[in-house]
């Protein structure tokens, strides 16, 4: 059988590519090989090359987390030295002081006696106070049935969140504090002749106007780390939040700061009877604070109107906000409840300036910092603060008008 002719060899056609395919991408032209030329060139890495991620350092990172504290202390800083910059250029720092009178001298507080009805309602309420806490311990120890209904009740605390703040976030704040409470003290105060009760209440009210401006910043960075205004939630008094809102009304606070101060007064006094037997040893004088040994003179009602304003209401609101919403939380963060707290109360004890009131002060500071944490706000802490200064400038006023002055 003979075998069938041959083909002529034709080119098969072109299989065109599938629709949903996309067109293979075009070549990519050579690199430019002139020296001289701007044009740019292009690499493409292959596909076995390696991918390199950027990291980066601790520093860099540390640095990005705590740009706008650093900018807060920065813009403090630089406003406090262009301020006495240009206060001293002015020539007004060198304005010669006026000669003043000496001052009378005044008597330790210790030194004097509380008579009348201020001083026995004062030592009603210490020996209730006592009584109470002596009561509360006998029935704790002898009477298991109480004792196992209180546990649950004093071991009961309120879940709220920590603000949303770190150490530079703290030290931006007080830096910002002390920064206004300078420039507003070299611009409102230097050029005014203020003297005794008068210049006082003005640094009080600069006080206040520089704390206000610390809080501001404080509540700012709280919201900016956590990108929303709930990182200020444990700062404001009056927060809510529907996962850890405190259970109950805001005059349950104000009546549990109000039920707190006589059965700790006698607690805190004793304690200022102790820091006093302490310097008397160290052969120290007593000293009091600024306030009290003004109103221990005689002043005008719009300076004790002012002194009353300051001390029950400017004082416990913008200081249980700084120490214990800001300082507190901050400390708390890092040391614990326990450490932070006693760490909070030493400074809030140091800062007052008066060595005789130190140890009060801070059994005071730890008082508040558990009525923060009892109730989740600063409401009652806020309470018992007002109460105790109103107190303690009623006795000053008593002594005052016992001395004769």
């Amino acid at each position: 059988m003979d075998d069938p002719p041959a083909q002529p060899d034709t080119p098969s056609p072109p299989v065109p590519p599938p629709p949903d395919s996309e067109p293979p991408a075009p070549a990519l032209p050579p690199p430019h090989a002139d020296p001289e030329s701007d044009a740019p060139i292009a690499v493409v890495p292959g596909p076995d090359a390696p991918t390199v991620e950027y990291r980066p350092s601790r520093v860099e990172a540390w640095l990005a987390a705590n740009l706008r504290p650093l900018l807060v202390i920065c813009i403090a800083l630089m406003a406090a030295v262009v301020n006495d910059t240009l206060f001293v250029l002015s020539g007004a720092i060198h304005r010669p002081a006026a000669k003043t009178a000496p001052e009378a001298a005044v008597p330790p507080l210790a030194d004097l006696e509380l008579n009348g009805p201020l001083g026995y309602a004062l030592a009603a309420i210490m020996l209730g106070g006592a009584l109470a806490c002596l009561g509360a311990a006998l029935v704790w120890c002898l009477l298991p049935e109480a004792r196992r209904w209180l546990k649950p009740k004093l071991r009961w605390l309120t879940v709220r969140p920590l603000p949303a703040l770190r150490v530079m976030d703290l030290i931006a704040v007080f830096v910002a504090w002390l920064g206004a409470m300078r420039i507003l003290s070299l611009d409102l105060l230097a050029g005014l002749d203020l003297k005794g009760g008068v210049g006082i209440a003005a640094s009080l009210a600069v006080n206040a106007v520089a704390m206000s401006v610390a809080l501001a910043v404080g509540v700012f960075l709280a919201r900016r780390r956590a990108r929303g205004p709930h990182g200020s939630n444990g700062i404001w008094p009056f927060w809510t939040l529907s996962a850890a809102a405190p259970r109950h009304s805001v005059w349950h606070d104000v009546a549990l700061g109000l039920l707190c101060y006589p059965l700790l007064l006698w607690l805190i006094n004793l304690a200022w009877w102790l820091n006093h037997y302490i310097l008397q040893k160290m052969g120290r004088e007593q000293d009091m604070h600024l306030l009290i040994k003004e109103l221990l003179k005689p002043q005008s009602t719009a300076v004790l109107a002012a002194f009353f304003v300051t001390a029950v209401v400017s004082a416990p609101f913008f200081e249980e906000l700084l120490f214990r919403g800001i300082l507190y939380n901050v400390l708390r963060r890092y040391l614990g409840a326990y450490a932070g707290a006693c760490a909070a109360a030493l400074l809030f004890a140091s800062v007052h300036f008066v060595w005789s009131q130190t140890l009060g002060l801070f059994v005071l500071a730890l008082i508040l910092t558990w009525l923060y944490d009892h109730t989740g706000r600063l409401i009652a802490g806020m309470t018992l603060h007002a109460v105790n200064n109103l107190f303690s400038l009623l006795i000053a006023l008593q002594l005052q008008q016992q001395s004769g002055g």
